[in-house]
């Protein structure tokens, strides 16, 4: 219809028959065709005509002046009808010419701006097939006529058995929009259905390649030739609301295969209703994991749904959505149907070789959130609110922001948005607040894009609040010169800090010191030049499993000036951590296990800190070093968060020292240890067990990737002791030298359900101990996303732990030679191209990005 006048081979079709004429519409406005069908009733030749009640009596006023007209001529209609309550429509767009042995169906209604193109940059991308093929003839008459007879059952319905149909005239009489029809038309010519069976039951699946319905069927039809498929996918999505489908796409690309994908913009932000907004996230996702994408930008309507394979291209009237209604969808097979393949394929080539006519897509923003409580300016706000706001079209997630100025907010929670058809209306989250205080809040919606391109967001008005009773003022701060206190960041509640017989008592609020700006209470005095910082943790409020309390050394007291932090959370986890530059990100560089009382120490020589830990405060364990460019002068001390907006965390110090000097870092490692370097490449086939294959990948070193096959079962919480999913890796390493592993991961479809690994090792050490045994349920988790929504995910990144856990990263071998790794699936679907241990030049930091990563490590 792009190219051609489908209207008049219709009406040309409708004159030539005198036989019968089966039609069943969604959408029935083209004049041409009404009367066209109006004079062959009138001339004798039998017509039955299907509509349905939700296009004409609830959706479009000109159908169902169309359906007017041809009930007033006596044109035999019956409606698909119930159930009224739940959409199972009649969706075809089809014609049987019984007489001349032909069907015409496809994806367009019979509208005028859908049969036939308005101009040369004004048409509708459609697929309509005539075909006189007597297996797909016979299986629409036999489909017609059971509707017509309405006796047989619809498996997929939500009522059961029939009826689903009503004759014109009863349909017309229950709906209040049919109240006009004998007012228009009070002598109406007589309508005579005869509801008798005129087709045997022929065969109705078309060799398998007919799906006659919306829903599951189609979907899952579709998502396999797409994993089927090993030379390209070309696909035209008008609605995308299923899960399925964008899985298959995104594996395929992950995979290597060429996706291309057309998509119709105006449906992409259709706000009609959440299930449509489901559209708009399953685009945004295939986007943000780099998937070619186009969009129209001729005028018209972009309405085909049409998926090109080297096996089939289809020419459907369904789409690509969860709930089962009629529908008529072939799979056209290129080995049986090459003229008609043919064209379907070279028309998607010329669509996207349009220049004119189609354009890369760009992503839109979400709408933003309406705040509804508390409400703005309120007083008497219980310390335990719960903050809400409405749902926001396209919206995925929301990050929501508080904090006690409304220039100084800082992140609390991200809150997920439920991507399913009909979610709640709005969403909240738990505050804990402190009494007597004003607080500002404001909420900003994502996408599935907005970690591809941060701008993508919409933010919410700020609204403030005050909570009831009385502030409780802060304790007094007792620290001896030079020694001072502050807030860092929007903490809820002022913290504070004391020194009373050589205990420091240090409490604060806030969100973590984490990401690109911290929230946290800091005590601390100025070291100059080369120096260390040693204190004694002797206790952790356990306010939150990541709460923490530690010694820093910071560039500033901004919330997000450079930093390095060694930690200790309740758990008897210490973590090391640095921000390398102001408002940069935040990353996690080693780890160690170490309860209260625990020691901690950062020692400052040049750019380089060293940071150890020790139960005894004299037998030290290094647990990283880091390169840094903080100022000659830092600020030395204590920070404390409770990981809790509002929420004070009261945690004690003793034994604490700033001291200028202080001792060098160890030396480094014997010149003798270099890095080792294995490529997928690398590993012979006999090392892949179970799960575990190799596969091409032209990002990856000499072509060749790791992968397995995401069969959807739950993540393994620990290692096996006899697996069947595993990769053996044998490496020769130097005795005694530490060596820092790393991974360079990618998860299927760029999802937090396919980014995890276990890693083991023969005979590897830490803090002298050994770790991460084979044959035991001891591991190294190994998980590429940075947090809880998965954000970070996009293709490649290197990583060597989980941001939730403190974790030892660096081993040592007792013995110098051949030594095994071990991988284990954690979570199915995770791909894996290169390993390094590094006891020298990655030992700090890691060879690439943790996302989007096209690091090689040469060798």
């Amino acid at each position: 219809p792009a190219l051609e006048n489908v209207t008049n081979v219709l009406v040309q079709r409708i004159n030539a028959e005198t036989q019968r004429i089966d039609m069943s519409a969604w959408y029935l406005t083209e004049g041409a065709i009404v009367q066209a069908l109006i004079s062959r009733h009138r001339a004798g030749v039998q017509v039955r005509l299907i509509g349905d009640r939700g296009s004409i009596f609830e959706i479009d006023p000109h159908t169902r002046n169309a359906f007017y007209q041809l009930a007033a001529a006596g044109v035999p209609i019956r409606l698909r009808y119930n159930p009224s309550w739940f959409p199972e429509i009649v969706h075809w767009k089809a014609t049987i010419f019984a007489g001349q042995g032909i069907v015409a169906f496809g994806s367009a209604n019979y509208t005028p701006f859908e049969l036939a193109p308005v101009s040369s940059t004004n048409y509708k991308d459609e697929t309509v097939l005539f075909t006189n093929d007597v297996e797909l003839v016979r299986a629409f008459k036999t489909k017609f006529d059971r509707f017509w007879n309405d006796t047989t059952s619809e498996p997929e319905s939500r009522i059961g058995g029939p009826p689903y149909f009503r004759n014109w005239d009863a349909a017309c009489a229950a709906e209040s929009t049919c109240s006009d029809y004998r007012t228009q038309y009070p002598n109406p010519a007589p309508m005579v259905i005869d509801t008798r069976r005129l087709e045997p039951d022929w065969p109705t699946s078309v060799g398998g390649n007919m799906i006659w319905g919306q829903g599951p069927s189609f979907n899952n039809r579709l998502a396999q030739e797409i994993n089927d498929e090993f030379t390209r996918v070309d696909f035209v999505i008008y609605r995308l609301t299923v899960d399925n489908i964008t899985q298959a796409l995104l594996s395929k690309h992950q995979s290597g295969v060429p996706v291309r994908l057309i998509i119709e913009p105006s449906e992409y932000l259709n706000k009609k209703w959440p299930e449509f907004w489901l559209t708009h996230a399953n685009l945004d996702r295939l986007w943000a994991a780099g998937v070619p994408m186009k969009m129209r930008i001729h005028d018209g309507l972009t309405h085909m749904k049409m998926l090109v394979t080297s096996d089939y291209a289809t020419n459907a009237s369904s789409n690509y959505a969860a709930n089962w209604q009629r529908d008529h969808d072939y799979f056209v097979p290129a080995a049986t149907k090459p003229a008609i393949y043919g064209a379907m394929r070279d028309r998607f080539q010329a669509m996207w070789t349009n220049t004119a006519g189609f354009a890369n897509f760009v992503p839109q923003p979400p709408d933003a959130a309406g705040l509804v409580t508390p409400a703005n300016g309120s007083t008497g706000v219980a310390t335990t609110a719960t903050p809400t706001w409405n749902r926001a079209a396209f919206a995925t997630s929301y990050d929501v922001y508080i904090g006690t100025s409304s220039s100084n907010m800082t992140l609390a929670r991200n809150v997920p948005a439920q991507l399913v058809e009909n979610p709640p209306t709005t969403y909240s989250f738990q505050a804990s607040l402190q009494a007597g205080t004003t607080y500002f809040w404001q909420v900003v919606s994502r996408t599935n894009a907005t970690p591809r391109n941060p701008s993508l967001v919409a933010s919410s008005s700020i609204r403030s609040f005050t909570t009831s009773g009385t502030a409780t003022p802060p304790p007094s701060s007792s620290l001896p010169s030079p020694w001072v206190n502050q807030d860092v960041g929007a903490v809820g509640t002022a913290g504070s800090a004391g020194l009373s017989n050589g205990v420091f008592t240090v409490r604060g609020a806030g969100s973590d010191i984490w990401g690109s700006a911290d929230s946290f209470h800091f005590a601390h005095r100025p070291l100059s030049g080369d120096g260390q910082i040693v204190a004694r943790v002797t206790g952790v409020q356990n306010t939150h499993t990541y709460a923490k309390a530690g010694i820093m050394m910071r560039g500033g007291t901004a919330a997000g000036a450079a930093h390095v932090i060694l930690d200790l959370r309740p758990n008897g986890a210490v973590e090391f951590m640095a921000r390398s530059s102001a408002g940069g990100s935040t990353s996690w560089l080693g780890g160690a296990t170490q309860p209260a009382p625990a020691w901690l120490r950062l020692q400052r020589s040049g750019s380089t800190v060293t940071a150890a830990v020790s139960s005894n405060g004299s037998t030290w364990t290094t647990v990283g070093t880091t390169t840094i460019g903080l100022p000659s002068t830092v600020n030395a001390g204590l920070a404390v968060t409770s990981h809790l907006i509002g929420t004070l965390n009261t945690s004690t110090f003793d034994n604490v020292s700033v001291s200028a000097g202080g001792t060098a870092p160890p030396p480094p490692p014997p010149p003798s240890a270099t890095d080792i370097v294995v490529y997928a490449a690398d590993i012979p086939a006999s090392a892949l067990h179970g799960s575990w294959s190799s596969g091409a990948d032209s990002s990856s070193p000499n072509g060749v990737k790791l992968l397995t096959t995401d069969a959807g079962f739950t993540a393994a919480n620990q290692p096996l002791t006899s697996p069947a999913d595993y990769v053996d890796v044998t490496v020769n390493a130097e005795a005694n030298v530490p060596y820092r592993i790393w991974l360079r991961l990618r998860a299927l479809a760029n999802s937090k359900y396919n980014d995890a690994v276990w890693v083991q090792f023969s005979n590897a050490r830490a803090n002298g101990s050994q770790v991460y045994a084979l044959g035991t349920t001891s591991g190294l988790l190994v998980n590429l996303a940075t947090d809880g929504t998965g954000s970070s995910l996009n293709n490649w990144g290197w990583q060597n732990g989980a941001y939730w856990l403190s974790q030892a990263t660096a081993v040592t071998f007792p013995v110098s030679g051949s030594q095994t790794i071990r991988i284990q699936v954690r979570e199915d679907g995770v791909q894996l191209d290169q390993i390094v241990l590094s006891p020298s030049r990655f030992f700090n930091s890691p060879p690439g990005g943790v996302s989007g990563d096209n690091t090689i490590v040469s060798k």
